[in-house]
């Protein structure tokens, strides 16, 4: 048949074709390609994105076998059955049995087979979305290792439909089985679903989170047609130490939804308005059905299309687009990244804009354009005005107009420029706090947050976040990362450090290099002091510095040189090895130099005379280290064997007698280690300051033994090369440093437990050393970086009491603060208590608590968790019985009156006192909320349908009466004044309000949606996004313009009311938050929180970490190449921000 004449029908199967395009040998379709221009097409375009594909793609030769799992268990899960099946993945629905709950379970198909890039994007899954807690993001619950190098994530299981298959509500069907047809009330549906995938994505961008691989395929929408984003598989921390890294020139996303810089492959110009793009995309999907440009054909025919071809205009496709539809969608699309929405939640703000019928932001320069849209809220209203209008000022406006364009466009570019340094900022700063506080990355953390410290001054402009106030930000977030891994200081020594000896007392640490550069540090004032050079005759192989006396030692060759370091001037020259000394220490009164020997010989020499006082000669092996108990009693010497059988072995010496033996088997202990370990390796040994425990480390292998019973404990540190340790003066921990294997660890002796990590330095330190009383670890490595570490604070929180106290949830209220003393109120088992958050002291003030019976909710109380705490000293608890509340006195819990309520039968639930102490909001049982006259125990007012949660007093300035703001059962906020008949409404219902306190005349609300929002007193309303889980306590500031949020979990964040940024995130380890207070004018915040079990209460000192960012300030200004006195400034700035703090 001549090639023109074939018909499709007779062309083998396009995967057949696909498969003879990628090498398979089939000679039936190649004689059949050879005579089909038709099949041959196919194919060139197969091969061509094939090629095209190989090119973006680095896994393309990591291989992509598939295979069925075999015997398909996870433990703790029981798989109910497959959901979907992808080419990488499988998604299963089982059901946790610990809790019963349907899961969706997510694996690799390739298992122990899968890519290092798979096994990576997973972890990276499991690990960046079990960090965002918000209402349309798939929850992750469980990270699981399984058998056989498989591993899978155990998420939050979704009804529904991707969102192109979506069923959304108000589509017509005009007849059995034909297409529904679009309706207006489904298209404002779909832009209704869309506005919230907006805030979930935004609220990822606040966390320091870019998606990368938005598309339909990755929200899910349940029954209730609200959205739920998944897949952060690729999603991008700005982590530049992440072992599989996005390269440049490799593509990483969906090609269809992937904008101009993803399909280019540059990693670094990927930022939040790369996911606005895809937004952009699956909006335009969403409303059309169709993609804003062609997708299908050739690879690189796709991607022209991304970077040059405009979008068809949607109005041609969906007649319900309109003008303003139109122009959100194309913003979104815009090519240049600079001229698309600065963030997704702009996006979503002008979705929402278009739904209420208002002026879109991406026209509000065009004032014709804004009389158009309020007159078409208003119709009836304006026709007969316009009449008027357009003839009297018809001329007036055009000339307006005309003259107002330029300054107009002038301004929405300096505003959207504003808001978008902002917005990158605000993004910057919270992948700093991510990448520091809960990864871990310290040192990425800092090139972020120090990185935005140091850029503020130079932008700021007139409209703009102030530079003090991003500073201000900054600040509090290196605040957080420090408190993580408290770092006081950090300095630069200026060379390869191989030694450190804390002075007497503390007062100052000599640091000393190989080449015999010296300087000295003074921790109190965080700063170098003076140094030097000494003439050392050439590189040594050991430096030792000792603690008193200012003596430096260093092994060079066959020799010790031994130098004064004040001075400089060489105390004497000490010879007596064979061949070089390879391990020195100090006596803890510098008297004394041991020094070990590759000829098996230990020696101890006096530092005054210079001469040598003893020879010990009975190791049989080199002596490879050696350190003194903090007394001198005692030398610990450890010796290496590098025969065909290589160990290490320990011995304890009596420098004053000869040998000491109280170690087992006569004196000593041995251990095995491989041999390529011992290569150019000194095993790391240290001896407790009573010289009853000792730590070795050889091999991977740390050995912790205790004098009176040997070696007890083997833990394995993996180490990967040599590891250091130090025991802290009292014994009580021991500091290890793993070379190349990460952070700083603190371990207990005893259990071998790990206490903290301390992460920051770049470069693995080689050498720790505490503080003679313990408090501060410095450690030092090769880069001559040097860091002073705060261990007087090991846990952050102070827990009150010690130990959980058993209750439930239902009888702790929140607890109350007195901003005159540093104290909080809160409900306990045995009643009411005062807690001392200074001292962690309960003082228990009131008898039991009251059981009232059953509430309209059906909850039945433990408790009456009712309780009101005044400012000027009484607290008002539930009487014993129904129908009073008790007022008792703070300081021991006696009654002093009683106040009957509207109600006999109700129960007191929550409550406050006005700021002056004379008046008393009490919310019953019943959701009744009455507001008494403390004084004459008279009620003013009686309000019904209120929700059970503590009222608020809004005072404003110059107006002696305070106003009582509530929460009615519907989740208005409503104001209610003296002086009027009728609250008054603040909030709609639709915010879903939980919790409200004041500030001043500032309302804070929290919401079940997530949300804090605020109420200026113009009635302007701005939401803070940050809680992942609905907002259910609140606890203002009483001296700063602060307020605590807890949740609904674990989470209590700090905010700063005027900027709305977060100054800390408070991981109180309960497994939800109860009640929050301030305790005091200091920023110590109170928290009390528990599960159904138990509760306890903790204090979180929020201002003590900012030491620690003005003590490394200096060295971050140096290192951003910044001015010696914008380092002097960086540092006082700081410590100005701490000092001026309200105490």
């Amino acid at each position: 048949m001549p090639p023109a004449e074939h018909a499709a029908a007779d062309c083998p199967p396009a995967s057949q074709l696909e498969r003879f395009a990628s090498g398979e040998a089939d000679p039936s379709v190649a004689d059949h390609v050879d005579q089909c221009p038709r099949c041959r097409s196919i194919i060139d375009e197969v091969r061509e994105n094939n090629r095209f594909l190989e090119r973006l793609s680095t896994d393309a030769a990591e291989g992509r076998a598939l295979f069925e799992q075999p015997d398909l268990t996870v433990p703790g899960y029981e798989i109910l059955g497959e959901i979907h099946r992808g080419a990488q993945g499988v998604v299963y629905r089982a059901r946790q049995e610990r809790t019963q709950r349907v899961v969706a379970l997510k694996m690799l198909l390739q298992g122990a087979w899968a890519t290092p890039k798979q096994r990576m994007r997973m972890e990276r899954e499991a690990e960046i979305a079990a960090s965002l807690r918000h209402a349309n993001i798939v929850t992750i619950y469980d990270s699981i290792a399984l058998a056989g190098g498989r591993h899978a994530i155990a998420m939050e299981y979704i009804e529904g439909a991707a969102l192109d298959l979506a069923p959304w509500p108000g589509r017509a069907t005009p007849a059995p089985g034909a297409e529904p047809v679009e309706t207006r009330a489904s298209f404002r549906a779909k832009l209704a679903a869309f506005r919230s995938i907006c805030d979930a994505v935004h609220y990822a961008h606040q966390r320091g989170v870019i998606h990368r691989d938005l598309k339909p395929a990755n929200i899910l929408v349940d029954a209730a047609s609200s959205p739920h984003v998944l897949d952060f598989g690729i999603a991008k921390l700005r982590d530049t130490r992440s072992p599989i890294p996005t390269k440049t020139g490799e593509f990483a996303g969906t090609l269809a939804y992937a904008s101009p810089e993803q399909v280019l492959g540059h990693p670094d110009a990927v930022d939040v308005r790369s996911d606005v793009y895809a937004l952009g995309v699956i909006l335009y999907e969403l409303l059309t059905g169709m993609h804003p440009y062609r997708i299908d054909g050739p690879v690189a025919e796709v991607v022209r299309n991304i970077l040059q071809e405009p979008p068809v205009k949607p109005s041609l496709v969906a007649p319900l687009v309109d003008n303003d539809l139109e122009t959100i969608l194309l913003r979104a699309l815009d090519k240049d990244k600079e001229r698309r929405y600065p963030s997704a939640e702009s996006l979503g703000e002008d979705i929402g804009r278009y739904l209420a019928g208002e002026p879109i932001g991406a026209k509000r320069d065009s004032a014709w354009y804004v009389l158009r849209r309020l007159a078409g809220r208003h119709r009836l209203g304006v026709t007969a005005a316009a009449v008027v209008l357009i003839l009297v000022v018809a001329s007036a406006v055009v000339t307006s107009v005309l003259l107002a364009r330029v300054s107009s466009a002038r301004a929405r570019e300096a505003q959207a420029t504003r808001g978008l340094a902002d917005a990158l900022s605000d993004a910057t700063l919270e992948r700093a706090r991510l990448l520091g506080a809960t990864v871990g990355n310290v040192p990425d953390a800092e090139d972020l947050a120090w990185g935005e410290f140091f850029s503020t001054g130079d932008h700021a402009s007139p409209g703009e976040t102030s530079a003090s106030a991003r500073r201000e930000a900054a600040a509090w977030v290196l605040a957080e990362v420090y408190r993580r891994h408290p770092c006081l200081a950090t300095f630069d020594a200026g060379f390869p450090v191989l030694a450190s000896a804390w002075q007497a007392e503390g007062s100052s640490v000599l640091l000393v290099g190989a080449e015999g550069a010296w300087t000295s540090l003074d921790p109190a004032s965080g700063t170098l002091g003076p140094g030097g050079r000494l003439p050392v005759g050439g590189p040594a192989r050991v430096v030792a510095v000792s603690h008193r006396g200012g003596l430096a030692a260093f092994a060079v060759d066959d020799r010790i040189e031994l130098y004064e370091l004040g001075s400089g001037a060489p105390r004497a020259v000490l010879r007596g090895h064979r061949g070089p000394a390879i391990s020195l220490a100090f006596s803890p009164d510098g008297s004394r130099l041991a020094s070990g020997g590759l000829d098996a010989r230990i020696l101890l020499w006096d530092t005054t005379a210079g001469t040598l006082v003893a020879d010990i000669d009975d190791p049989d092996w080199p002596v490879a280290a050696l350190t003194f108990t903090s007394n001198g009693s005692r030398l610990a010497s450890g010796e290496i064997a590098l025969d065909d059988d290589p160990k290490v072995r320990l011995h304890v010496w009596d420098p004053r007698r000869d040998r000491e033996s109280w170690f087992v088997s006569g004196g000593e202990a041995a251990l095995l280690a491989p041999a390529e370990s011992l290569r150019d390796l000194a095993p790391a040994i240290a001896l407790s300051r009573a010289g009853d425990q000792m730590a070795a480390a050889v091999g991977g292998i740390g050995m912790i033994g205790r004098s009176s019973a040997g070696f007890e404990r083997a833990m394995r540190l993996h180490a990967t090369d040599r590891s250091t340790l130090a025991f802290s003066p009292d014994g009580s921990a021991l500091a290890i440093i793993t070379r190349g294997t990460g952070p700083i660890m603190l371990v207990d002796p005893y259990s071998g437990r790990t206490i903290r990590e301390l992460a920051g330095h770049r470069e693995s330190p080689a050498l720790i050393e505490f503080s003679p009383d313990g408090s501060t670890l410095l450690s030092a490595g090769p880069d001559g970086i040097v860091k002073l570490w705060s261990l007087s604070g090991f846990a952050w929180p102070r827990l009150i009491p010690p130990r959980p106290v058993p209750t439930t949830s239902d009888e702790l209220a929140a607890v109350r603060s007195r901003p005159t003393a540093a104290r909080a109120v809160g409900r306990i088992p045995g009643g009411v208590a005062i807690l001392e958050p200074s001292v962690g002291v309960i003082r228990v003030v009131a008898g039991e608590n009251p059981t009232p019976r059953d509430t309209p909710t059906g909850s039945t109380g433990g408790g009456s968790p009712f309780l009101a705490a005044s400012t000027l000293g009484p607290i008002a608890t539930a009487d014993q019985t129904p129908g009073h509340i008790a007022v008792r006195d703070a300081s021991d819990g006696t009654v002093v009156r009683r106040i009957p309520l509207p109600d006999p039968s109700s129960w007191p639930w929550s409550g406050s006192f006005s700021p002056d102490g004379r008046r008393l909001a009490c919310i019953t049982d019943q959701g009744v909320l009455t507001v008494f006259e403390a004084e004459g125990a008279s009620h003013s007012r009686v309000i019904p349908g209120v929700m059970r949660t503590p009222p608020a007093w809004v005072l404003k300035p110059g107006e002696p009466l305070a106003r009582v703001a509530f929460i009615a059962a519907d989740g208005r906020v409503l104001l209610w004044d003296a002086g009027e008949a009728e609250p008054t409404l603040l909030v709609n219902a639709d915010r879903a309000a939980r919790c409200v306190a004041a500030a001043g005349d500032r309302l804070v609300v929290g919401t079940e949606r997530h949300e804090v929002v605020i109420l200026e007193p113009d009635g302007r309303q701005r939401v803070l996004i940050g809680h992942g889980r609905p907002v259910t306590s609140i606890a203002v500031h009483p001296d700063r313009a602060w307020a605590a949020t807890g949740e609904r979990g674990p989470i209590a964040r700090v905010w700063d009311l005027e900027s709305g940024r977060t100054i800390a995130v408070v991981p109180t380890g309960a497994a939800e938050v109860f009640g929050l207070a301030w305790a005091g004018g200091a920023g110590v915040l109170v928290t009390a929180g528990g599960d159904w079990n138990s509760w306890h209460a903790a204090e979180w000192d929020v201002d003590a970490h900012l030491r620690h960012v003005a003590g490394n300030a200096a060295y971050q200004a140096r290192r951003f190449q910044h001015p010696g006195a914008d380092a002097a400034e960086a540092a006082a700035w700081v410590r100005n921000l701490a000092e001026t703090a309200p105490r």
